[in-house]
């Protein structure tokens, strides 16, 4: 079953004003998928918004699979539309292992 990582695109697909998503790792996969789904639903609602909708990611600092940022932005954007008032904003925890 794919519940959760559907449920946490239904979440982020909500967003108004801003997301904030914490995650050990970038989304793969379905998580990717749905993630794609959601910031696509945010990007066309937010055209007729007069300030942007801002969704920020975080990633931790896994030894031995560090996270391109860039390349996440990349995937999670491909093919979206570029009139969309959306701020997306990938980051990875740079110093130590983790935030934990």
């Amino acid at each position: 079953s794919n519940w959760f990582p559907e449920k946490m695109g239904e979440i982020v697909s909500r967003t108004e004003f801003w997301c904030d998503v914490l995650s050990l790792t970038p989304p793969l996969g379905v998580f990717m998928e749905e993630m794609r789904k959601a910031v696509a639903i945010v990007v066309e609602r937010s055209k007729s918004r007069m300030h942007p909708v801002i969704i920020r990611m975080m990633f931790a600092n896994i030894v031995g699979a560090p996270v391109n940022c860039g390349k996440i932005v990349k995937k999670l954007t491909k093919d979206l539309p570029e009139d969309g008032n959306v701020h997306l904003w990938v980051g990875a925890w740079r110093q130590g292992v983790s935030w934990n």
